[in-house]
């Protein structure tokens, strides 16, 4: 028995971190004043409960952020079969000045030609301030598997991703 819900967990991993690893936009879903947000943004995983993007000040979510820092966001595979998707909310942080080395440096990491447009990004961010790196701490954390849980049916798996931290 204890074999088998090993087994299931390590497939639940996988599962996850395929998502998490290859796709590169999720929906981030912001809002002020009782006025919801849905917005792409491509993003970078730190490998535990973090995400970063970069974005304009100027955007409706940079501004609902800078007032409301609590959001959820939706990453999900474009195939159809077998459903799979996940589901989060948490709170967000623009991150200033120095603390957009953070971002940038996961950044990096997922997607490396980046370097290439440093010095543009560093105009935009330290000069121009147009930018920002923003940080998406989760605090939950569900996922659609359909091989896991049938169609349609999502799971909480917050504990399991705290768990790989």
């Amino acid at each position: 028995m204890k074999k088998t819900q090993s087994a299931f967990f390590e497939g639940i991993k996988k599962v996850l971190n395929e998502i998490l690893n290859n796709e590169k936009i999720m929906v981030l879903a912001t809002s002020f004043n009782d006025k919801p947000w849905a917005t792409p943004v491509i993003y970078a995983w730190d490998g535990k409960n973090k995400f970063y993007f970069l974005s304009r000040n100027k955007t409706r979510h940079a501004e609902n952020i800078s007032k409301n820092p609590n959001a959820s966001a939706s990453i999900f595979l474009r195939e159809l079969r077998p459903l799979r998707g996940i589901q989060m909310e948490g709170k967000i942080k623009i991150l200033k000045g120095k603390e957009n080395l953070r971002g940038l440096k996961i950044y990096m990491k997922k997607f490396p030609r980046v370097k290439e447009r440093l010095p543009f990004l560093k105009e935009i961010i330290e000069k121009r301030k147009e930018f920002n790196f923003f940080e998406f701490e989760i605090e939950r954390v569900y996922l659609l598997s359909e091989e896991h849980f049938g169609w349609g049916k999502r799971e909480d798996i917050t504990n399991l991703l705290k768990n790989e931290s």
